[in-house]
């Protein structure tokens, strides 16, 4: 009998992958970008079902794959590796609650602002974050947060005039967390 599941957990060594569904009419839902020193395939993992999602490189990346079966040899013998794995499924999970209430029900602007909130803490250099610096185009925050390049660009463009954000090419530049927390306060 075949396997039903994905047999291995990935941990991003190097690089950037995104995690998205694709509709039966084509269309592409992106609700994860996961970065260095992050795993996936973890859901698969816990319930011994396939994810159902894609993923696809948004960088050049390096992947470092383990078997499940060997995995849970040293899970059994090592506390630390049991918590580090633990944790990281704890954050994934944190973001992908976030996410489904972005995507749900946010607005635009709340979106996009609490987007750039997420992807910009502390400790997010893995996805390519640097001081504040994310490495997104606007496509790229498009296809993010399923809102087409034009919306995007108009509430970024609103955002630089308020002194929130400063656009430079290919990256977004937070300068005001505070006034980017106002509209996800809204709610």
């Amino acid at each position: 009998m075949q396997q039903k599941y994905p047999s291995s957990l990935y941990l991003i060594s190097r690089g950037r992958v995104r995690m998205f569904f694709i509709g039966k009419d084509g269309n592409e839902v992106t609700y994860q970008i996961i970065g260095e020193r992050q795993l996936f395939s973890e859901s698969a993992f816990l319930s011994h079902t396939a994810r159902p999602a894609t993923i696809s490189a948004v960088t050049e990346t390096t992947l470092i794959s383990c078997e499940f079966r060997q995995l849970s040899v040293y899970l059994g013998q090592s506390k630390e590796l049991s918590q580090v794995i633990l944790s990281l499924l704890a954050d994934n999970y944190q973001f992908l609650c976030r996410q489904v209430r972005r995507l749900s029900i946010y607005n635009r602007f709340q979106r996009i602002a609490s987007y750039l909130l997420d992807q910009s803490e502390p400790g997010n250099d893995g996805i390519g974050v640097s001081k504040g610096i994310l490495p997104y185009t606007h496509e790229e925050l498009g296809v993010c947060l399923n809102l087409n390049r034009v919306t995007v660009t108009r509430v970024l463009n609103e955002f630089q005039k308020k002194g929130l954000v400063e656009l430079e090419r290919k990256r977004i530049r937070i300068i005001n967390r505070e006034g980017l927390k106002s509209y996800c306060d809204m709610i």
